[in-house]
């Protein structure tokens, strides 16, 4: 058990104490050794609780073992306990009276502290200047700088100072940002022929780190100074490098450690590894948990989370999945850090089952953790990346009634499920969302009307559209549009009039994409004159202009109607609107003039498409344009647009030259290929 005091392997201590408990009964060295085992281990409620195990196994404790028990207590904020202790003990010697000033401290009762010290000063003990920090360190607790001050006047004079005393008054100083008093008290300690150690650079550095330029400063005064840089030094470094880490800022830290064979500790361990995980560059992590595997030590519950969360992000999920095992079987109750940590190590991975897993092993939790809806969102959102939605809909299903789920996050659920097409179990979630208190939205109603209006379920999406209105949720044009679109696709032409009816008279105003789907569907229709009346007095009258696409709709619905001129015409009023053209505008001409055979309009706008170096027109409908002025005789236009193609960079094809060189009569003739099947006029395109 001595052994286990110094690895702190917690774990085994206590499996050897009840086993000796078991067999040879309960002894006041067995206990004290656990105790001595919980205190290196820092964990003060479990040595607290030993004092129940003595009062029942009738053994009365040791000064040494009161001692120990008091300053758990103290340690633990269990301040009657420690004053319970202290009388108990009867004949305190004079380090459990130190213990009960620290605990005076905590209490914030100065008084209490300093009249502690002052029964010590009446005793026949000779008192050292450690008793007296003690209640030095009362009052730097207490903030009282003025008890703090006249007790180090008093400790100065009585010669009862060292480098303690002055690390805890500059403590105090540093507090309070009194830059110039802890400049003076340096003087004055090194006047007093009591020299600065790492522990009063530690404390200069701690109240540097938000410049770290200025930390690393009085690291090199340091080694000056012939002090070494300890652990603690390069934890606090490493704890201000986490709010704007650098590499560069790492490496520095990691040659301070090397240069001085600095071990990792604990706390070094966990500022390291966060450090390595926000600069995302997980090729250190492997090194950094080889290192700490070497020093032997148990790692602690509070270790263990940020080694899940390490592992993870190094590639060794198994390794996380041991740590996790072992903190399910120590504690009986999982700490929020823990799960976080755990979920966060499986996403690393990019392992959603994995992440998963923990969800249902953690499920008798869930309902305590403020942060578990958080690991879900981005459990969640990670199995939408990886394409893995049955694994979201079956952690929604696992966690279920244990969360409170956002509205974010029901929604981006409802709309991975819309997008894969099963609209029914969309509406599930949707009306489970209905029943929390967060509600659906305007996004959520926005998602299911647009699904259900894309699978031409009109009557479901205007059902939807009138609870959402029903509710006071005012809609706006992207959800009427979306309603317009399946509407056009249907070609409901009387449906859309009334969709348009409500949408004037919930004051939203159509836009041009609006416009883009009443013209595609009057085209549908075989009504091109109700398609140019729309766009002729749509923004007229909601105060818009028609922007390219619209016109290129226009253009491609009087094509697709036989009527070219009409799309030329559209094609001018643009230009003149002062509406730029856009790749996909010359590529619905050029198409239409293939269509028509209207060689020389073809090459007008090839001309004009040509002469936007910033628009790409189709390659494929370039020379399809080529190719049919050459078969209706018109080489002289051909060969005109072949020019302007070369001189915009586009080098013409082996099988446009080779159709070019052909007898235009020879080049539509076509001859079928083994195997057949192909429409004449198909090898020529």
């Amino acid at each position: 058990m001595a052994l286990c005091a110094s690895s702190q392997a917690v774990r085994l201590a206590e499996r050897l104490a009840s086993f000796s408990v078991g067999r040879y009964g309960p002894s006041l060295p067995l206990y004290s050794s656990l105790l001595k085992v919980y205190s290196q281990a820092k964990l003060w409620n479990k040595a607290c609780d030993l004092h129940t195990d003595f009062e029942r196994a009738g053994i009365t404790p040791d000064t040494a073992a009161y001692g120990a028990l008091i300053k758990a207590a103290v340690e633990d904020g269990r301040q009657s306990l420690a004053r319970h202790l202290f009388q108990e003990s009867k004949n305190p010697d004079v380090m459990n009276v130190m213990s009960m000033i620290r605990s005076a401290g905590r209490d914030r009762d100065i008084a209490k502290a300093l009249s502690l010290l002052g029964e010590l000063e009446q005793t026949p003990e000779q008192l050292d200047a450690t008793t007296y920090n003690c209640a030095l360190e009362a009052c730097v607790v207490c903030g009282d700088r003025e008890a703090a001050e006249n007790l180090m006047q008093k400790m100065t004079k009585a010669g009862h100072v060292d480098v303690v005393s002055y690390n805890t008054y500059v403590k105090l100083l540093l507090a309070t940002q009194d830059h110039a008093e802890v400049k003076k008290t340096l003087e004055d300690m090194r006047n007093f022929g009591i020299k600065p150690n790492v522990v009063t650079y530690n404390s200069l550095i701690k109240a540097s780190q938000q410049n770290l330029r200025q930390a690393w400063q009085l690291v090199q005064e340091m080694q000056r100074a012939g002090l070494e840089p300890d652990a603690f030094t390069c934890s606090i470094l490493a704890a201000g490098l986490r709010q704007s880490p650098t590499s560069k800022g790492l490496d520095q830290i990691l040659d301070l450690m090397a240069q001085g064979q600095i071990g990792l500790d604990e706390v070094l361990l966990n500022c390291l590894l966060d450090v390595c995980i926000r600069l995302k560059e997980p090729w250190r992590l492997p090194e950094l948990l080889r290192r700490w595997d070497t020093t032997g030590l148990a790692p602690s519950p509070h270790a263990c989370v940020m080694l899940m969360r390490a592992h993870g992000h190094a590639k060794n999920l198994p390794e996380a999945w041991r740590l996790w095992r072992r903190l399910l079987a120590e504690d009986k109750n999982l700490t929020e850090d823990a799960f976080m940590s755990m979920v966060d190590a499986c996403l690393a991975t990019s392992d959603v089952r994995s992440a998963l897993h923990v969800f249902k092993e953690s499920k008798m939790w869930l309902s305590g953790f403020p942060r578990a809806t958080v690991a879900f969102s981005l459990s969640v959102k990670a199995a939408m990346q990886s394409q893995q939605l049955a694994a979201a809909v079956e952690l929604y299903e696992e966690t279920k009634g244990s969360l409170r789920l956002t509205a974010v996050t029901y929604n981006t659920l409802i709309d991975a499920l819309v997008r894969s097409g099963d609209l029914k179990r969309a509406m599930q979630l949707f009306r489970d969302m209905a029943c929390q208190d967060a509600g659906p939205d305007l996004i959520s109603f926005s998602i299911l009307i647009k699904g259900f209006s894309c699978a031409g379920d009109l009557e479901t999406a205007i059902l939807l559209l009138g609870q959402m209105q029903a509710q006071g949720i005012q809609p706006d044009s992207i959800l009427f549009n979306s309603i317009l679109h399946g509407c056009a696709r249907s070609q409901r032409r009387a449906l859309t009039e009334e969709v348009l009816a409500d949408m004037e008279k919930a004051g939203v105003a159509p836009s041009n994409f609006t416009v883009s789907i009443l013209i595609k569907l009057y085209g549908r229709c075989g009504d091109l004159q109700a398609a140019l009346d729309v766009t002729d007095t749509y923004p007229k009258r909601f105060g818009f202009r028609l922007n390219a696409q619209a016109y290129t709709c226009l253009m491609s619905t009087c094509i697709w109607s036989g009527d070219l001129p009409k799309a030329f015409e559209a094609y001018q009023h643009m230009l003149e609107d002062g509406c730029e053209a856009d790749g996909k505008t010359y590529d619905t001409l050029l198409s239409g003039c293939v269509k028509h055979g209207e060689a020389v309009r073809a090459s007008q706008v090839l001309a004009d498409g040509l002469a936007c170096p910033s628009i790409r027109l189709n390659r494929e409908i370039i020379e399809s344009a080529v190719v049919m002025a050459h078969n209706r005789g018109r080489s002289d236009v051909a060969s005109e647009m072949v020019g302007c193609m070369t001189a915009a960079g586009f080098q013409p094809s082996k099988c446009l030259l080779g159709t070019m060189s052909r007898d235009p009569t020879s080049a539509s003739t076509w001859r079928p290929r083994r195997g057949g099947g192909k429409k004449p006029g198909r090898e020529v395109l």
